[in-house]
């Protein structure tokens, strides 16, 4: 009977694997300002490492009130734990600046090269690596305007001082051009002059494009009834659930994982920082407001609708 229960019991250790002997990894996760997005990559996070590495213990830090904090942080963690994980472009950004001398993860960040922080993606320098949602316009626009054929202008919708905003401009505008789209941009401060913009310009434009900060995505509802006939696309999720025709995302989930196994790599097999590359989702979903479409009038191919998520 005893060998029994003994060889049950290390038939049961060797199934939870060399995890189950492994000491604990402690990780510093922190973040300024609240962020839904943060929220759900970190969710993402635990749970893929509750399977591939339960000992990498997470410690949190969240909304903390602006930089200064976010770097102070950084520098307490720096002295207590193994790693650290920073999330949100403007903890990217942060990070960038610090120069962390312990491993240092990034995520809900727009495309770290474009912030200036990391050079090479394949090869990361500044002991800084980690995931983006970021998108290539090219890509979006190419379901964009399949969304909305005969598209000649488009108007972009940004906050004014948000680090992802320039980035969205920039991208936007290239792209334009090498579709030989006309394209403004307006970057906003305020609620008030968010409506009075798109109440000013509706009409006038083939789309309205919604850019990928706070100021805009939360008023998605606003810039839809303010825009009549005018389609509203975004360059995130969550504008689709509150109105918008369609946006293509990256899965905050599948990005959390990505950043699991990035922590797995440098804390538990001992990978170098600089042999991790940077990790996006490939494989984007797209979603489409079956509403919005019904409203704008609008026949979406089934090639199109199959590939997305239809949002009601």
């Amino acid at each position: 009977m005893k060998k029994t229960v003994l060889a049950l019991t290390l038939v049961a250790l060797a199934a939870m694997g060399a995890n189950a002997w492994a000491e604990e990894i402690e990780v510093g996760v922190a973040w300024f300002a609240k962020s839904g997005m943060s929220n759900r990559v970190v969710s993402g996070m635990e749970a893929r490492l509750a399977e591939i590495a339960p000992q990498i213990k997470l410690e949190y830090r969240k909304a903390l009130p602006d930089a200064d904090a976010l770097s102070a942080t950084m520098a307490e963690f720096q002295q207590t734990k193994a790693g650290m994980v920073i999330m949100r472009s403007s903890g990217t950004k942060t990070a960038g600046k610090f120069g962390p001398s312990i491993p240092t993860f990034v995520g809900a960040s727009n495309h770290p090269g474009h912030l200036g922080v990391i050079g090479n993606l394949e090869h990361p320098e500044g002991n800084i690596t980690g995931v983006s949602y970021a998108l290539s316009a090219e890509s979006q626009f190419s379901t964009f305007t399949a969304v909305v054929p005969g598209m000649t202008s488009v108007y972009l919708l940004l906050e004014k001082g948000h680090p992802s905003s320039a980035i969205n401009d920039a991208d936007t505008k290239a792209v334009c051009a090498k579709l030989g789209l006309d394209y403004q941009a307006k970057y906003l401060t305020s609620v008030e002059e968010l409506e009075a913009t798109v109440a000013a310009e509706a009409g006038k434009h083939s789309i309205f494009l919604i850019g990928s900060q706070s100021l805009v995505m939360d008023n998605t509802a606003k810039i839809v009834a303010l825009a009549g006939k005018t389609p509203v696309l975004a360059y995130a999720q969550k504008p689709v659930k509150d109105g918008a025709l369609c946006g293509l995302a990256a899965d905050d989930l599948k990005l959390g994982a990505y950043l699991a196994d990035s922590l797995v790599d440098v804390l538990v097999d001992g990978k170098n920082v600089s042999d991790v590359p940077v990790k996006f989702d490939t494989k984007p979903k797209l979603y489409i407001n079956a509403a919005a479409a019904e409203r704008l009038g609008l026949d979406i191919s089934y090639d199109i609708l199959s590939l997305a998520e239809i949002v009601e």
